[in-house]
């Protein structure tokens, strides 16, 4: 279908009154054939603003980087051997190589990736391939910025210029398992508070909120399923490892990321599987323009038609194949069977051994493709910053175009049904839409649509950084051609040599000449629409068919101009390598406490089954010390008693529960920190305040059923005050404990041995079992710092501390029976040897006890704040927390 400039007229509306048109029909029933075709047109203008009003609302601005390396090698220091190692060059068990190859001697470092180059492009997928321990994670950690065994050499560039590491972490994602995420989230609150970390702070929640919801829709959990914890999903999947990499990858977009690492993301997939979630893979390339890394263990041609290049991998991490595989494999075939010595039926089982004297990283490095693609390399390279924005600006006008085309297909079908249903009226009326500019070039097809880009100068600056890296590549070849027809040619090697000279050194400057024009023609297109939002919007005469039958010329297109400014929100930033605007340390703030405590109530064993097992236990230790009395000595020696069972069942148990809960979280936050998502300060904090609710409720269920029935500590409302409070406080600092161990420790088992062990000696050495008059020396270190210590102290002191030097309480014959003594409310026994006593005298006497409880709460509260000094510090510095 022809396009037609802004004047032109209708094609189904005559220009001299009322004729025969291609609906059929005079007068007024083409009048009114006419009219409702301007109305669905206008219907169908109205939807695609409204579709393009609805991406933009939904599409977040990112950062597209172009990743280029060269010379890429990893290696591994090793003590010298005297033995040679006999190694496959391809290695492994691919479907490629094995079994036996050439000799090679082990020298002092082993190589895991060595000279590896290539790129990765925006709105691509780059696959690594190869066998067995050939070097294909390390390569992708290398890429990643992730921690690599070895020394790390080579040249890689992000847009042209070194790589800054926190920038790019803050713009990539590694994907990988579904337990470095809160299980007991769903899956909205999840992919919400990814957001929360990583979206700019003007973002408002309206536009987070739609672009969760596109994530959502993309990976097809629809209906109630994003409403459902992720632990319930994963367990009522169908085809867990399918559903886990759909959590896993919702996670990751919901960061925004420009790149995209994945390490083996169709592992324990079948094929319908591999089908379903390799085409999102494509969709999230080239619709939304994001760059990925993938390694793949299978090189069949189902695995191969998911990815754009291929990068494959020989043994000792060296190269034995970059670019595209083709379809089905085709041109990867292609390349190995040109090589003499290659056993036939290549992309088969990967598992299966084939021996082969071939040495594929030898052959690769004189070939032509290497050539080829050593200039590409250096075209992309100097395209820099503007290639990577235009190649993922195509992705962006795809997008827009696509929601527009969903939404205009509708009004079209509604216009031709109120139209009659007339069977030729949806061509005619989306043939106006066309015409009158709609659609931005699109041409309707019968089974779906066929997406043209190219009518933005985002796309033009791509196509001309391709046509560039194109033109070098025949430029390389005709150099190439030449040399070898110069050699058959039977010229002596004196001419021979002459004329692969000439053809290298002509091929080498046409090749700069070609590069610099390519780079400077995509700098200034983009540079100019991110500038001014306006550029000549056009495609060129030999790129569309519009063109070449000369309806319109380069900025004529009505919606070019609108493109161009459109698409500035999403691709935002000016500085490629510079980091989005980070959300404020506030927003972090409040999306991990609430998150996290969402992550604690739900946790039922860490809350709810807490409080109530404290309500059951004060029910046990109040019905034993029932309305308890003290009239003579063997009670008032066992009134010491309750405090410590209240303390030693209702606290002591918190430390353990602690280990496991951080442990868990301990695992999200490190991955969360290497992608500078949230400082470490929020987490600790966080962390700090999370626990007090549930162990304020879990005290106030012990102490109020267990107090009012033993009669203790409720003479007054600051006495249960004070009771509950201390055990509170106890409770916490055990807590807080056990988040420090583990955090200092290695692994969780070592963690919940240490705290049983000290908690153990804590409550031997707190005064019940041996008073402090008999504490020997060695141990009074321990009890001086021993936090149950001073809770025990300040519980006895809530339950039975009286002021016995009140005058009330000094008049003679008390304590005693004697009507005098009535006004004195201390208890007091019978002691056979010294008669009438109080009883706060005795525990002063024999258990050192104190009545100054500030002293004990204030012991408690610097304990608490050492230990969360303490686990920050350890979270910051030792090795194994980072």
């Amino acid at each position: 279908m022809q396009g037609m400039g802004s004047g032109a007229s209708l094609p189904w509306v005559g220009e001299g009154g009322p004729e025969w048109g291609p609906l059929g029909g005079t007068g007024a029933a083409g009048s009114a054939q006419a009219a409702a075709a301007a109305a669905a047109a206008a219907a169908a203008a109205a939807a695609a603003a409204e579709a393009e009003a609805a991406v933009m609302e939904s599409n977040i601005p990112f950062t597209p980087y172009l990743i280029t390396f060269e010379g890429l090698s990893c290696s591994l220091p090793l003590p010298s051997q005297s033995e040679s190692s006999w190694t496959n060059s391809l290695g492994g068990s691919s479907g490629l190589g094995g079994g036996s190859g050439v000799a090679r001697r082990s020298e002092v470092s082993r190589s895991l990736v060595r000279g590896v180059t290539g790129w990765v492009k925006p709105g691509e997928i780059t696959a690594i391939a190869g066998g067995r321990s050939t070097g294909k994670t390390t390569l992708l950690n290398c890429l990643a910025g992730r921690k690599v065994p070895g020394q790390l050499t080579g040249r890689l560039l992000v847009n042209g210029k070194p790589r800054d590491a926190p920038s790019f972490r803050c713009n990539t994602s590694y994907m990988e398992g579904a337990d470095l995420y809160y299980p007991l989230l769903t899956l909205r609150e999840s992919l919400l508070y990814r957001t929360a970390l990583t979206l700019p702070k003007h973002m408002p929640d309206k536009r987070r909120r739609a672009f969760v919801a596109q994530i959502l829709e993309l990976m097809e959990f629809k209906g109630g399923v994003a409403d459902c914890l992720v632990q319930d999903i994963l367990a009522d999947g169908v085809g867990s490892a399918y559903v886990e990499k759909r959590i896993v990858f919702a996670m990751e977009m919901a960061g925004n990321p420009s790149v995209i690492f994945f390490d083996a993301p169709f592992l324990r997939m079948d094929t319908t599987e591999v089908a379903k979630f390799s085409g999102m893979l494509k969709h999230v390339a080239a619709v939304w323009g994001r760059a990925m890394v993938v390694v793949s263990n299978a090189v069949t041609a189902f695995h191969l038609n998911a990815f754009h290049s291929l990068l494959m991998l020989g043994s000792g991490g060296e190269m034995v194949f970059f670019g595209p595989a083709g379809r089905n494999g085709h041109a990867l075939v292609e390349y190995f069977s040109a090589i003499p010595g290659t056993p036939p039926n290549l992309l088969g089982d990967a598992g299966h051994q084939r021996a082969t004297a071939c040495d594929y990283a030898v052959e690769y490095r004189v070939s032509d493709l290497a050539m080829l693609n050593a200039h590409r390399l250096s075209a992309l390279r100097r395209g820099g910053a503007a290639a990577a924005t235009a190649f993922a600006a195509r992705a962006a006008v795809a997008n827009l175009e696509a929601a527009k085309l969903v939404a205009t297909s509708g009004a079209v079908a509604a216009g031709g049904a109120a139209a009659g249903g007339n069977a030729e009226y949806g061509g005619a009326a989306a043939a106006g839409w066309r015409a009158m500019g709609g659609g931005g070039g699109m041409d309707y097809e019968s089974a779906g649509v066929s997406m043209a880009a190219s009518d933005s100068a985002w796309s033009q600056a791509a196509l001309e950084v391709e046509e560039a890296i194109a033109a070098e590549e025949a430029e390389a070849l005709a150099g190439v051609a030449r040399a070898h027809a110069a050699a058959m040619g039977g010229n002596s090697e004196e001419e021979e040599g002459d004329a692969r000279r000439g053809a290298q050194e002509d091929g080498a400057l046409r090749h700069k000449a070609v590069a610099a024009a390519a780079a400077e023609a995509a700098a200034d297109a983009a540079a100019g629409v991110i500038a001014a939002g306006v550029t000549a919007a056009g495609v060129t005469a030999a790129g569309d068919p519009h063109q070449q039958q000369g309806e319109h010329k380069a900025g004529d297109h009505p919606t070019a101009l609108h493109h161009a400014t459109s698409l500035q929100p999403l691709l935002a930033h000016a500085s490629p390598l510079s980091p989005p605007t980070p959300p404020s340390r506030l927003r972090k703030f409040l999306a991990v406490h609430h998150t996290i405590h969402l992550f604690y109530w739900r946790n039922t064993s860490h809350s709810l089954n807490r409080i109530v097992q404290s309500a059951i236990l004060g029910l046990l230790i109040g019905s034993l010390f029932f309305q308890y009395r003290v009239n003579n000595l063997l009670q008032a020696t066992t009134a010491h008693a309750f405090p410590f069972a209240v303390l030693a069942f209702g606290t002591t148990c918190h430390g353990g529960t602690a280990v496991g809960l951080i442990n868990q979280t301990k695992k999200i936050f490190a991955k969360e920190r290497v992608y500078n998502q949230h400082f470490l300060q929020i987490y600790t904090v966080a962390h700090t305040l999370v626990e007090i609710p549930p162990l304020l409720l879990t005290s106030l269920a012990l102490v109020s059923v267990a107090a009012p029935l033993a009669g203790l500590a409720v003479g007054s409302a600051g006495t249960f005050f004070s009771f509950g409070l201390t055990q509170f406080l106890a409770a916490l600092a055990v807590t807080y404990f056990g988040f420090l161990l583990s955090v200092l420790l290695p692994q969780p088992k070592y963690a919940a041995v240490v705290i049983s062990f000290l908690i153990t000696a804590w409550v031997a050495t707190c005064g019940f079992f041996l008073p402090f008059a008999f504490t020997k020396h060695f141990f009074l270190a321990v009890y001086w710092t021993n936090p149950i210590q001073y809770a025990l102290n300040g519980l006895t002191a809530a339950a039975y501390y009286c002021n016995t030097a009140a005058p009330e309480c000094t008049l003679p014959g008390c304590p005693g029976a004697a009507p005098i003594c009535a006004s004195c409310p201390c208890k007091w026994y019978l002691n056979p040897v010294k008669g009438p006593e109080y009883l706060w005298d005795f525990l002063v006497a024999t258990r050192s006890a104190r009545s100054a409880v500030y002293w004990d709460w204030l012991f408690l509260l610097c304990f608490c704040l050492v230990c969360r000094i303490g686990s920050f510090a350890a979270l910051r510095f030792l090795r194994h927390n980072r």
